[in-house]
């Protein structure tokens, strides 16, 4: 759920990742933004009454977005239908790329050609009706990035070719037997088969990007400005991940506060929005280098 241009928009999940947005901010980064959760919390957490656009999204590498719809579409990512033959207890082999074939219905030996073939005709169904939203048309007229260069969307044939190499290299054409699972749910096999096949090796390292943009406009000055916090943080080696940093060393900070008394005069449930707490932890954080780089510019009037 998203705000642009002072109405709420409510998007299926099934839809969200026809949304995606292109980002230009991050040069060197093919990355992509999506709309991710309900916005509307926000609004009370924060004091964000009246505003006219207000979007939390999250950022994703640029094929993520094609793959994860081919997989819903091709349903890999149903956790109600059961295949006896991927449960534990089946003796039965099965490989990747006769599962595939299952689940389009087709030859064994036609699967790759099937598939590729499934995957442009549903997801491309699916593509056509979320263009001609009103939610997809009213997030593209917002254009947030600042760069105003924004690279141009790629063909949708484009798009079916990406996920057809990712199939590949995951081994979802090959030989290579399925996972077996407790439930029998093709997602589950997909995901022990993504976390062997996607798991860092010892020389790759996470890489946390968050970032904060507010745009306001002062009528005094008939001026329109952007306040922009970033935080880019680079794993330092298996153990000291950047995701175990942003989200241990802040935790840790708040227990730190707790146990020196430094919450003492409040009472219940406590914010981390609250002065209280936000102020002395990130003064702490920023000691442990987890500090937001804050820019300040103008852009042309919008009213």
């Amino acid at each position: 759920k998203f705000m642009a241009g002072g109405k709420w928009y409510n998007v299926d999940g099934r839809f969200l990742y026809h949304l995606i947005q292109p980002v230009t901010d991050f040069k060197g980064m093919n990355l992509n933004w999506v709309p991710n959760g309900d916005s509307s919390k926000y609004v009370e957490s924060y004091g964000l009454d009246g505003v006219e656009t207000l979007i939390r999204g999250t950022y994703r590498y640029d094929t993520f977005a094609p793959c994860a719809l081919a997989f819903a579409e091709l349903g890999m990512l149903n956790d109600t239908k059961v295949h006896d033959v991927l449960k534990s207890s089946s003796s039965e082999p099965i490989s990747w790329r006769e599962l595939m074939a299952k689940l389009v219905g087709c030859p064994v030996d036609k699967v790759e050609e099937a598939v590729m073939s499934a995957v442009r005709e549903r997801v491309g169904a699916v593509r056509k009706e979320v263009r001609q939203s009103e939610a997809y048309q009213a997030l593209t007229a917002l254009r947030l990035s600042k760069d105003p260069n924004t690279k141009p969307e790629k063909p949708f044939e484009f798009e079916v070719l990406e996920v057809e190499s990712a199939f590949r290299r995951l081994g979802l054409f090959s030989k290579a037997p399925v996972p077996k699972t407790t439930n029998g749910f093709v997602i589950d096999s997909l995901c022990s088969t993504l976390v062997t096949q996607l798991t860092f090796h010892n020389h790759e390292r996470d890489f946390n990007i968050m970032q904060h943009r507010v745009t306001a406009f002062f009528p005094k000055d008939n001026r329109t400005r952007v306040f922009e916090s970033t935080l880019s943080i680079r794993g330092e080696d298996a153990r000291k991940t950047a995701t175990a940093v942003t989200v241990g060393v802040p935790a840790a900070a708040s227990a730190q506060l707790i146990l020196d008394g430094g919450l003492r005069k409040k009472k219940g449930i406590v914010s981390p929005t609250d002065p209280a707490i936000y102020r002395p932890v990130l003064k702490i954080i920023e000691g442990r280098g987890i500090k937001m780089h804050e820019e300040v510019y103008d852009v042309p009037n919008a009213h």
